[in-house]
């Protein structure tokens, strides 16, 4: 079964793609890095870690809800196999996806930023752990105890971790074998009264019927939880950056993060239903065009109020016109982007999320906000 999960998460193409990207971050990171020693200056300390650990999470947790929306998934759980084999191959399959698509870039930009030796086994160890606590929200037949149970377990492993990792003073050897055998102690406990009944499948959308909202992008919004738990975690890591990254490169790098709220702004690309009603609406009578720029507007707008209040510090005239400059130009780049040239060719939404596109508005924001707060 894993390699049925394996087939359906990667190919040999999107790992070309990503070993090609990994030699491009190296490449970029290290020219800067020699041009300013002190340009990407990071203390990889705890607050480091924990904050690695949610992004990592948030991006786990979007990804398996939308690959469990796909009809294979319930197709699987047909099989004459049973359902412990089943979820012990789709979480060894998140692993090995997860250490291709998240920890090999973060590694690559550890190792150019000089990241201490023992950043590398703290992430690789508690990627299981974060993979098993992504997916659970999308195991849709376990009850709200039982999954209070496990994200509590789940959690007191990644404590674990990083307690004998930053208060203990074994050897790197010793904590990196405690921590594979709490994570094997870990998995056979689980594998008792979770992996064996749970069915990773997407959850029913919500109903917002007690409110009458007029923008049908923020009903559809408001219905689906993958877009609203990005949006959280993008505010987090803007201000996770804010605070954290010491110099003007955080001005930069936090509006770029700003850009990659991937299920907003491939909204059209993965609804083809919308799409479609969207040109068959009389404009004059109700503009999905226009409810769509005022949600990207409304979204831009809140991220750089927070980038502005996380950067109090760097407040000045150019920097306030800056970043309402910026909302303007974010808001109609991304519209642009997905009403002209959408995302097509994907089977599904994970297939569109995936695709490269998602880093073009982001790379042009980083570039000119580092020209225009950093260099100018």
């Amino acid at each position: 079964m894993t390699k049925v999960f394996l087939k359906d998460m990667l190919d040999r193409r999107t790992i070309l793609k990503y070993f090609v990207g990994l030699v491009l971050i190296y490449v970029g990171m290290d020219f800067l890095i020699n041009k300013d020693p002190n340009l990407l200056s990071i203390n990889f300390d705890l607050r480091l870690v924990l904050f690695v650990c949610f992004a990592l999470f948030t991006t786990i947790f979007y990804f398996v809800k939308t690959y469990t929306s796909t009809e294979n998934t319930l197709l699987y759980y047909q099989l004459p196999v049973k359902r412990k084999k089943i979820n012990l191959s789709f979480i060894l399959s998140l692993i090995v996806d997860s250490i291709i698509r998240k920890f090999l870039p973060l590694a690559v930009i550890a190792y150019v930023l000089k990241a201490p030796i023992e950043f590398y086994p703290i992430i690789l160890l508690m990627l299981p752990i974060i993979c098993m606590l992504g997916s659970l929200p999308s195991s849709s037949n376990i009850r709200g105890d039982k999954k209070l149970i496990v994200s509590l377990l789940l959690i007191g492993s990644i404590a674990l971790i990083l307690f004998l990792f930053y208060k203990t003073s074994l050897s790197i050897g010793m904590k990196a074998l405690i921590s594979i055998l709490a994570i094997f102690i870990l998995v056979i406990i689980l594998s008792k009264f979770y992996l064996n009944q749970a069915i990773f499948s997407q959850q029913e959308m919500g109903s917002n019927r007690k409110f009458r909202i007029s923008n049908y992008f923020l009903k559809f919004i408001l219905a689906e939880n993958v877009y609203l738990i990005n949006t959280v975690g993008i505010i987090l890591m803007i201000i996770f950056v804010s605070i954290m990254i010491p110099g003007a490169i955080k001005i930069p790098l936090a509006l770029a993060i700003a850009t990659v709220n991937t299920p907003l702004l491939t909204i059209l690309s993965t609804d083809k239903g919308l799409a479609t009603y969207k040109k068959m609406l009389p404009k004059s009578n109700k503009s999905l065009d226009k409810d769509y720029i005022k949600i990207l507007f409304i979204y831009f707008a809140l991220v750089h109020l927070i980038v502005l209040l996380a950067n109090q510090g760097q407040m000045s005239v150019k920097f306030v016109i800056g970043l309402i400059a910026f909302t303007i130009f974010d808001t109609l780049v991304a519209y642009f982007m997905e009403n002209k040239y959408p995302i097509v060719g994907k089977k599904t939404t994970m297939a569109v999320w995936k695709s490269p596109r998602k880093y073009i508005l982001g790379a042009v924001v980083f570039i000119l906000s580092f020209v225009i707060f950093v260099i100018i």
